[in-house]
């Protein structure tokens, strides 16, 4: 090939390769976080994401979240961890990233007693004990009225079913708690009396995925951020968007998470 035609072929590849970046760059512009989210737009050092060990075939070693609320205690959700062995899996805090936080190894799983004894998912709740206490800020629960503003975070899908769509960085969405009838539909799914309701964000258009499950739903006091909820389900027999996010109370588990953690 002659230098001029090397050079031909050269422009060509630069010229399809912008073309190719600058692409990819407006479809990242309009990916949506959390289904509909946004980038976290602060550090949510708290927030612990649920790693396998063995990541295989899986386009992301993370599976659920959850929340530091003692040095060496995390809260997620039971269906997370139920019948799982935690040698399999390791947790990451401390970072929005959740390949840039501190690893630390699992002692033990403790799932809510009631989880698996009825129909409606009854204690949805479950504790991780580490094997090492972390130096990390930790969150406490609280109580929020109807139709407070509240804070989904998490690493879920992005894009609903797609398992690769699981964003590296912390999500979050703004949306409000809904009244406790509102957690109620159809004769298969209903809440149960420890569960909250949120809302889904922008019109129905946002919310929580798989991926998210175990992260904490927070509500700002006057003394910063707390945890109300720990994200559970949704009614919708497929997808995602198809009915209100239904939580875990924290408040209402946590004389069972005390006694659990002997504080």
């Amino acid at each position: 090939m002659t230098s001029r035609l090397v050079r031909m072929a050269l422009a060509l590849a630069a010229t399809i390769a912008l073309t190719l970046m600058a692409a990819g760059t407006a479809s990242a512009d309009r990916d949506p976080r959390i289904i509909g989210g946004d980038p976290a737009t602060e550090q949510y050092r708290f927030a612990v994401s649920l790693q396998y060990r063995d990541q295989g075939t899986r386009p992301s070693p993370h599976r659920c979240g959850g929340a530091l609320i003692h040095s060496d205690w995390v809260l997620t959700a039971a269906h997370c961890v139920a019948g799982r062995l935690p040698a399999d899996f390791k947790v990451s805090i401390g970072s929005n990233d959740y390949l840039g936080g501190t690893s630390v190894d699992i002692a033990e799983f403790i799932v809510h007693p009631l989880w698996g004894t009825g129909a409606q998912s009854m204690g949805d709740i479950a504790l991780i004990r580490l094997m090492r206490s972390v130096d990390a800020p930790t969150i406490q629960p609280a109580r929020a009225p109807e139709g407070a503003p509240v804070r989904m975070i998490g690493w879920g899908f992005t894009v609903d079913g797609d398992a690769t769509s699981i964003p590296r960085e912390l999500r979050q969405l703004d949306t409000k708690l809904l009244p406790y009838s509102d957690c109620r539909w159809g004769d298969e799914f209903q809440a149960t009396p420890g569960d909250l309701c949120a809302a889904r964000g922008k019109n129905d258009t946002a919310g929580a995925c798989s991926g998210d499950s175990g992260s904490p739903l927070l509500y700002r006091t006057s003394t910063g951020w707390k945890v109300v909820g720990v994200t559970s389900r949704s009614g919708g027999e497929t997808g995602c968007l198809n009915t209100p996010e239904v939580y875990t109370s924290a408040a209402h588990y946590w004389s069972w998470v005390k006694v659990t953690m002997g504080t």
